[in-house]
């Protein structure tokens, strides 16, 4: 076998890949050819290091699954439409609601932290009316640093909904896009 007949039956048992996606895998392998016959070995040396052509074909595809969505062109096959249905689905059903809920919970605490941490100004605006109590101003000092610590606590823990929401938005895309990135 020569190198272009090599060539050959690669690009034809690869025939299931895009045009692009073939002409990189080919060129690779003229570029493998190329640098083998620069070093002083035979075309037949290098078809034997490197194997049967159906056999790289066959490692190749599998890295590319059939089923999958072509981004660049925009073509979706059915495993595609059909994965995305049910996603929107299993997301709208039993992942909306405690999303909306975990959401909900960062935005309360953050809230309420932030309206604890100012109340020592609120009871210092009572100044201003003239009625000024120092147990309120010792009751918004507890408050504030109530405030301060709740920040504390919700600083880590929207971190990691937002790594996790992060992580399961990645774990979405790569099963529309058949498990590769």
């Amino acid at each position: 076998m020569t190198k272009n007949q090599f060539l050959q039956e690669l690009a034809t048992t690869l025939k299931n890949l895009t045009k692009e996606e073939r002409f990189e895998v080919l060129q690779d392998y003229r570029e493998h050819f190329d640098s083998g016959l620069a070093a002083g070995k035979t075309e037949t040396e290098i078809i034997n290091s490197l194997g049967s052509p159906r056999q790289i074909a066959s490692e190749i595809l599998a890295d590319y699954p059939e089923n999958s969505m072509d981004i660049e062109n925009g073509t979706f096959k059915l495993r595609t439409v059909f994965l995305l249905i049910m996603l929107g689905f299993f997301n709208l059903v039993f992942v909306m609601a405690p999303a909306i809920a975990l959401v909900v919970f960062i935005f309360s605490g953050w809230l309420i932290a932030g309206m604890f941490f100012i109340s020592p100004i609120l009871v210092i605006g009572n100044l201003v009316y003239g009625v000024f109590s120092w147990y309120e101003l010792f009751i918004s000092l507890v408050f504030s640093s109530t405030g301060y610590f709740l920040s504390l606590v919700m600083r880590p823990i929207t971190k990691l909904i937002i790594k996790i929401a992060n992580r399961y938005i990645t774990w979405n895309l790569n099963l529309i896009r058949g498990g590769r990135e």
